[in-house]
């Protein structure tokens, strides 16, 4: 027999663990809180990254950027 929250679609328990401190987790706390979830965070590291990763911009980005920055 099916419980009502598989017939329903719904969630009883919005509870949500995300593993990882980084751009994608922390993007999705954000968006977890805003839609009514309660999520928990929880990273390994015992401190932050003092680099950022590099990015590399190249044709019509490039451009882009350039004009951005000459404003």
């Amino acid at each position: 027999m099916m419980s009502n929250a598989k017939k329903n679609h719904t969630m009883d328990n919005n509870c949500i663990l995300i593993s990882g401190v980084g751009i994608a987790g922390t993007s999705l706390v954000f968006w977890l809180k805003k839609f009514g979830f309660i999520p928990t965070i929880i990273e390994t590291s015992h401190k932050l990254r003092e680099g950022g990763y590099a990015i590399e911009f190249m044709g019509r980005a490039m451009m882009s950027q350039k004009r951005w920055v000459s404003i």
